[in-house]
């Protein structure tokens, strides 16, 4: 279910995470293109990379807590990531109203 105050809590906690991320020095793009992906994500698009500054980081996704979760699908994801020296797949749950 993506309602309105589901989405304004989901944008909220992006920039959140944007704004920590940043200032513990991390790179931070917000959804990024494919173009701009570290590694081939099967035509996954997160809503976070964050880029280490020595190399490597983390691929987020941001979900509200009423979402339906595609569970095999983010396993897949992460798999895929983990495959990748350095970079880890962080799956974010936000509580919706």
């Amino acid at each position: 279910m993506n309602t309105p105050s589901n989405r304004t809590e989901h944008d909220a906690k992006i920039e959140q995470l944007k704004k920590k991320f940043e200032s513990d020095g991390y790179e931070v793009i917000v959804e990024p293109r494919d173009s701009v992906l570290p590694f081939e994500l099967a035509s996954y698009s997160p809503d976070l990379v964050v880029k280490k500054p020595e190399g490597g980081g983390f691929i987020v996704e941001v979900k509200t807590a009423h979402a339906k979760i595609p569970f095999e699908r983010f396993q897949s994801i992460a798999n895929i990531v983990r495959q990748n020296q350095g970079w880890r797949f962080l799956l974010v749950t936000v509580q919706g109203t």
